[in-house]
């Protein structure tokens, strides 16, 4: 019986640290950086599948593992004009007085 209880824990463990959810590829229109924050503007509507009070922008925060390499990606998206994908784990606060949904993971698409 405990084996059944551990196995359940850590599944329920595992699911939860790795959950998020995907917006499908976008393209950018605008990355701003204020108040020590970076945010992704998109050129085309996306989802808003975390219910933040908006969709647009998306967060990306410069102390969470992997903004340099987000960070970077997204760069490159706005200026190649390349499609970008982004996933999604929380709404957060913005200077807006809106929450808005935070990224935690990037990536550049190819043609």
């Amino acid at each position: 019986m405990p084996k059944n209880i551990l196995f359940l824990l850590m599944l329920f463990v595992s699911t939860y640290a790795n959950a998020g959810v995907g917006i499908g590829a976008v393209i950018l229109k605008e990355v701003r950086v204020e108040s020590g924050m970076v945010y992704l503007f998109t050129a085309t509507s996306i989802s808003n599948p975390l219910g933040c009070e908006l969709a647009n922008p998306i967060k990306l925060l410069p102390t969470d593992l992997g903004f340099d390499q987000m960070y970077s990606a997204a760069l490159t998206a706005l200026t190649t004009g390349k499609k970008f994908k982004l996933w999604l784990r929380k709404c957060d606060t913005s200077p807006w007085g809106k929450t808005i949904p935070k990224a935690y993971a990037a990536g550049l698409l190819a043609d």
